[in-house]
């Protein structure tokens, strides 16, 4: 699944957020989106996801048109997103919250939840197999019976995550996904990202601060600033660009990153 962004904008009342933001994402890639606070980068996230629509320009999954799409259409078009602040339900167990991330695939009529039909056992038995697949394959298999609000920071990213994959979307939307986490948790969250492309073939658009996990785990960077795309490319050309360098990595960071 490729996804282009093209020459975007955006402006709410007279402040332009956005200014003719283009770039694509090519199916099986891990792309990264990054750059200062006020960058614009929430913002192309958030229309990216159906939460804003465009002043001007259009968002394409495979040549279909996104941008004038609401948001809760988007799961059908194959993209899921995780949040910068983690959204869980976290009063019901791990396992719940990944079967309720399947309902978005189950099209049973509403009457019967109710009645508990034949038909409404048959497929919350597939859920709840399914779900404990995904769990098993992550390592959170011991903790389906746990409420979610009982994981480790670190485990709740990796459960938020999971939920968004059991809806069989090809692109994963992930804000600021090291968010909180310390350096045990952010080497355990690159790996996951890989293996989320590598073993489920899904492609990742991330937006992130953490420059470390952003060289580590990202192909291709976009970087905004003021609203305005000022680079694109690969990280390590992305560190020794000077217009990134002035505007957000610091020349102190780029030398870092090339010891």
């Amino acid at each position: 699944m490729s996804l282009s962004v093209n020459s975007i904008s955006k402006a709410f009342g007279g402040v332009v957020a956005l200014n003719n933001v283009s770039f694509s994402v090519e199916q099986g890639s891990i792309f990264g989106l990054i750059g200062p606070n006020g960058a614009g980068k929430t913002t192309l996230f958030n229309i990216i996801a159906g939460v804003f629509r465009p002043t001007a320009g259009s968002i394409l999954m495979n040549g279909a048109h996104l941008e004038h799409e609401p948001n809760y259409l988007r799961i059908d078009r194959s993209i899921a997103r995780t949040f910068q602040n983690i959204k869980l339900f976290h009063n019901l167990t791990v396992l719940q919250n990944i079967v309720i991330g399947m309902h978005t695939k189950l099209r049973r009529p509403l009457i019967e939840s109710f009645f508990h039909t034949k038909r409404w056992r048959a497929e919350e038995a597939m859920a709840r197999e399914r779900a404990m697949e995904m769990l098993t394959a992550f390592g959170l298999a011991d903790r389906k019976d746990l409420p979610a609000r009982s994981l480790p920071y670190g485990e709740q990213r990796i459960l938020e995550m999971t939920r968004a994959l059991v809806t069989e979307s090809k692109v994963l939307l992930l804000d600021e996904p090291a968010a909180g986490l310390n350096n045990v948790e952010s080497g355990r969250l690159v790996d996951f990202i890989r293996m989320i492309r590598d073993k489920m073939g899904r492609t990742i658009l991330l937006v992130e601060h953490d420059m470390n996990v952003v060289m580590k785990v990202c192909e291709k960077l976009v970087v905004l600033d003021h609203g305005e795309k000022i680079a694109e490319g690969e990280p390590k050309d992305i560190q020794k660009n000077r217009n990134v360098i002035e505007a957000y990595l610091g020349r102190k960071f780029a030398n870092e990153t090339e010891c």
